[in-house]
């Protein structure tokens, strides 16, 4: 009686090892994923952190460069706007001026 309640504990004892067995397997199947998936870990997937963050920087400072360039394309275009009407309005000036002398000089 007593040598089959060691046997059966021994059983139990050998099934929980299985199972974590297994799990240990699992994990470490999902640490080789992991690693993986970052570049190897370590030190270079540090380095590879690294370099998105490096990169992240130039990219928002150029994107802020972009922006400014924008804006001042719309600046000098709305010079350029206002140049032109400014020398429109000049022209028509000149011409109603011009008329206005023909009309005098006719009528003298």
């Amino acid at each position: 009686e007593k040598n089959s309640e060691l046997s059966e504990e021994n059983q139990r004892l050998r099934g929980l090892l299985r199972t974590r067995e297994n799990d240990l397997f699992k994990l470490k199947n999902d640490m080789d994923e992991l690693k993986h998936a970052t570049g190897g870990g370590g030190l270079g997937s540090d380095k590879a952190i690294q370099r998105i963050v490096e990169l992240s920087k130039k990219n928002r400072d150029l994107v802020s460069q972009l922006e400014k360039e924008r804006d001042n394309a719309k600046k000098l275009s709305s010079k350029i706007n206002n140049f032109n009407n400014n020398q429109e309005v000049q022209r028509k000036l000149k011409s109603a001026v011009q008329a206005k002398k023909r009309d005098t000089e006719t009528a003298s």
